[in-house]
């Protein structure tokens, strides 16, 4: 990579200060709203990238990386920030990194991955040791009590409940075909999810939803004719099949959902002790079943149920809806949030080393990694270490978080 020795030395030096204060955690906002406009502008691209090289090249925790690794990584930052991304030419291994860096600026100031503080590299996590990706998979159990296991199902019809034909497509999902004023509604079938799943299915009024690992729908073979009432536990995405006749609700623990048509992400998983419900189109009102509050949110807006207590804020949508697309999107995340992801989607053991309280994360990787992968990315901001070990059988993982 050549220098441009014509540069503007006094932005240059601006671009240094303002870098060095964001990585010391020292700029104000107008400071890092004025980095990441230059780094937005893209003018500026090799002088970035020098900087930030420069400042890496002292934490050193790049060796254990090999070079598929840094493709794989540069493959998924250039679909983040396709216009941002310029093509890069096979350069020496420094070279390479300031122009990669250059090219994901903005992704790799938010993840932290250049750190001013020297840190001792951790040693590499033993190839044996590693966790693959959850699959498509999930359990059927039908009104009867029958339970289908999807995933060794084949294609077609796989039940049929007085005129309610059950069908698993192609593509792996799941729909049914019922005349709307067919069967009873009070014939309950229940789709469930473990650890490392994840699975959508049509619902008999064309509704569309995506379940995420470890999580439950429970919901009628055929709706009724006043209204749609579906129950979830753990994380699910709808696309509900606009019915303004027929209200559709969905109920969880501490709350009830109700719309006509519209897109909305819930996360409601008993261990996190909250209900997360966010919407991306349309309109959804919530309502608080301990306190009997009612909140309408509007699209881009969150609602957090905890106890009595409702709140609504602006969402932070992608990183709420990423895991349906296949992706892990994390903005200003708490370790332990992201660790409780990991643990549903690979199945593995959580242990803490050390305090992990106040460590967040921004940044986004493939749920179709496996798991050293996610780590090894973690790891490079040098805020956290992890360690790979067997559990208590030998097909068990468990992962220790080294804070």
């Amino acid at each position: 990579m050549e220098t441009n020795n014509n540069g503007n030395d006094g932005q240059s030096n601006r671009l240094a200060i303002l870098l060095d204060r964001y990585a010391d955690k020292t700029a104000t906002p107008a400071e890092t709203a004025e980095l990441y406009a230059l780094l937005a502008a893209g003018t500026h691209d090799e002088a970035i990238s020098n900087l930030l090289a420069d400042r890496m090249a002292a934490a050193e925790p790049l060796d254990r990386y090999d070079e598929t690794e840094w493709d794989d990584m540069l493959g998924q930052i250039r679909q983040a920030h396709p216009v941002n991304v310029r093509p890069i030419r096979r350069y020496a291994r420094q070279q390479r990194l300031a122009a990669w860096l250059g090219a994901a600026a903005i992704l790799l100031l938010g993840f932290g991955f250049f750190m001013r503080q020297q840190r001792q590299a951790a040693a590499p996590m033993a190839q044996a040791m590693d966790v693959p990706p959850g699959q498509t998979g999930a359990t059927l159990t039908l009104a009867d009590g029958r339970k289908i296991v999807l995933a060794d199902a084949a294609t077609g019809t796989i039940a049929d409940e007085g005129g309610i034909v059950v069908s698993k497509a192609p593509d792996g999902r799941l729909f049914y075909d019922a005349p709307r004023q067919t069967g009873d509604p009070n014939r309950i079938h229940t789709l469930a999810t473990a650890n490392g799943q994840t699975f959508r299915i049509a619902l008999s009024d064309g509704t569309t939803v995506w379940l995420n690992a470890a999580s439950t729908l429970q919901y009628p073979s055929t709706f009724g004719r006043q209204q749609r009432i579906v129950h979830v536990t753990g994380e699910a995405y709808f696309e509900v099949a606009s019915d303004p006749e027929r209200p559709f609700i969905v109920k969880s623990a501490a709350q009830r959902a109700q719309v006509l048509g519209t897109s909305f992400n819930i996360a409601a998983y008993p261990d996190e002790h909250e209900t997360r419900t966010t919407l991306t189109e349309g309109a959804l009102q919530i309502v608080n079943l301990q306190s009997n509050s009612v909140n309408t949110l509007s699209p881009g807006e969150q609602s957090t149920v905890a106890g009595a207590t409702t709140t609504v804020a602006k969402a932070a949508v992608a990183a709420a809806t990423s895991w349906k697309a296949g992706d892990f999107v994390f903005e200003n995340e708490p370790l332990e949030t992201i660790m409780k992801k990991l643990e549903r989607w690979y199945d593995v053991e959580v242990v803490y080393e050390g305090d992990p309280t106040g460590i967040t994360f921004y940044g986004m990787v493939s749920r179709n990694k496996n798991i050293r992968s996610v780590l090894r990315v973690m790891e490079m901001t040098g805020n956290v270490k992890f360690r790979i070990e067997e559990g208590a059988n030998r097909d068990e993982r468990r992962v220790v978080v080294i804070i």
